[in-house]
């Protein structure tokens, strides 16, 4: 009776007889079973007069700055978007925002921790969601079981854990970056902030946090590029036990409210922050953006220079290097790319990029950039590209399995960045499940693929993996 219970009301919000605020929000939830199955005629009325009311209400201001983002997005986007605030935050209300009628009801089902709810969606990525949403809710750990998809599920272990203070829910995490995260102790706290900058050369945007036992957590942020580029992070990684980390952002744009993320491992702080209108400068001036440069680079990949020039409309951009050692790629203003003949500044405040390519490898190589009268030069590195390696990572790879389970294997890939990851093993006996990339990403990065096996046997079956010109081959045992 329960089951038939969920397919009803399923059925009626996606067919929009009674709107998502009666469900949600009415004092009584309806009798499904009873008063709006047996009474459509009667129901029918006084529901389109509910929705009518619903649609003319006005919406209330936003709750959360990282709102500030889902009302840029449309469409899907944006319902997705208004879904994990709605989860992160643990504030149903924002339901209402979402137009489409699939996620509407994955909103109800984490709203009301009835993980049935989503058993009757089809589409694997959005049932996996919803599991997550309702996962979280009722913080139950057995529900994050059911996920598919591998990193989300340990996401939804990882949330959990940290929701109940159980270290023992990190067990179930497959993957050691997220399960570092679930073990840490990690806690953040603001200790200063001057959140109202102004656009202009000297001013800016500074936000400090401290850290207690984050040591080797990655730091990052998140902004709104639109107002906000980043003019220095003390740090990208935790060192110690206790340590302060300082943001400062520079405002692009005047706005009167923009939010800012600062994230250490799992911790977040979220601020609103203001941006005022554009300060006067006598002159064109400009500023080398070294957290945005790369001046140290391999024969393969660009070199760039980035400044940021304030009061130089209609100034011509110029640029000059050593002969041989470097060749002019392209520019990118604002973050628009530029044809090469266009090279004139058209606001108050623009960001340009000046990308060159290595042709050879040199050391000291210097390079102009020049903006009306103002000058900056800058020296670059062409580096010989290193070869890429492999490494068994026996401790973190898993070889023997019982008939049905997944064996695992782990290698380290160093500068490898951009190579195709390819993969095989024993056919027949094992099934290709799942691999952690398709590519390389970085120059120092761990890579798994995993096989589950299909049937049990006393031979030793092989699974290999392959990156550039590099192979790795390791035996996996299936038992019964």
């Amino acid at each position: 009776m329960e089951k038939l219970s969920v397919v009803v009301v399923l059925v009626i919000l996606l067919s929009g007889c009674v709107s998502l605020r009666e469900y949600l929000y009415s004092t009584t939830s309806p009798d499904v079973t009873s008063s709006t199955v047996t009474s459509t005629s009667t129901s029918t009325t006084s529901t389109s007069t509910t929705t009518t009311s619903t649609t003319s209400t006005t919406q209330p201001p936003l709750k959360y700055p990282e709102l500030l983002e889902c009302e840029k997005k449309n469409g899907y986007e944006r319902d997705d978007c208004f879904y994990d605030v709605a989860v992160d935050r643990q504030d149903f209300t924002l339901c209402e925002e979402i137009d489409g009628n699939v996620l509407m009801t994955v909103c109800v089902a984490a709203e009301k921790k009835d993980s049935n709810i989503c058993g009757f969606i089809n589409d694997l990525q959005t049932r996996d969601k919803c599991l997550y949403g309702v996962a979280v809710t009722k913080k139950d750990e057995r529900v994050c079981e059911s996920i598919e998809l591998d990193i989300l599920k340990d996401t939804c272990y990882l949330k959990i854990s940290k929701k109940k203070g159980d270290e023992k829910i990190c067990d179930s995490i497959r993957f050691s970056t997220i399960r570092d995260m679930c073990l840490s102790d990690c806690s953040i706290r603001e200790v200063s902030s001057d959140l109202i900058g102004s656009v202009g050369k000297d001013d800016y945007i500074e936000v400090s946090i401290e850290t207690r036992e984050c040591d080797g957590l990655e730091v990052s942020y998140k902004a709104d590029l639109e107002y906000l580029s980043l003019l220095n992070q003390s740090t990208k990684k935790v060192e110690s036990s206790e340590e302060g980390i300082t943001f400062r952002f520079k405002c692009d744009r005047p706005c009167e409210e923009t939010y800012l993320y600062l994230r250490v491992g799992e911790e977040e702080i979220i601020e609103k922050a203001a941006c005022m209108g554009f300060s006067p400068t006598a002159e064109c001036s400009i500023h080398f953006l070294a957290n945005e440069s790369l001046l140290d680079s391999r024969v393969t990949e660009d070199i760039n220079v980035t400044i940021l020039a304030e009061e130089c409309i209609g100034e011509k951009v110029n640029y000059s290097m050593e002969p041989l050692s470097l060749y002019f790629s392209h520019w990118v203003f604002n973050g628009a790319l530029r044809a090469n003949s266009s090279n004139k500044v058209k606001s108050d405040l623009e960001r340009i990029t000046l990308y060159y390519r290595c042709n050879g490898t040199y050391d000291g190589i210097l390079v102009k950039t020049k903006v009306g009268d103002q000058e900056v030069n800058n020296y670059a590195v062409c580096r010989v590209k290193p070869e890429c390696s492999l490494r068994f990572l026996e401790d973190k790879s898993m070889l023997e399995a019982n008939e049905g389970g997944v064996v695992h294997l782990t290698v380290l890939a160093e500068e490898c960045r951009e190579e195709e990851v390819k993969h095989s093993a024993e056919s027949g006996w094992l099934e290709f499940v799942n691999a952690s990339s398709g590519s390389v990403s970085s120059n120092r990065e761990e890579i798994s693929v995993e096989y589950r096996c299909r049937k049990s046997t006393e031979f030793l079956l092989y699974i290999s993996i392959n990156i550039g010109n590099e192979e790795i081959v390791r035996y996996a045992r299936c038992m019964p």
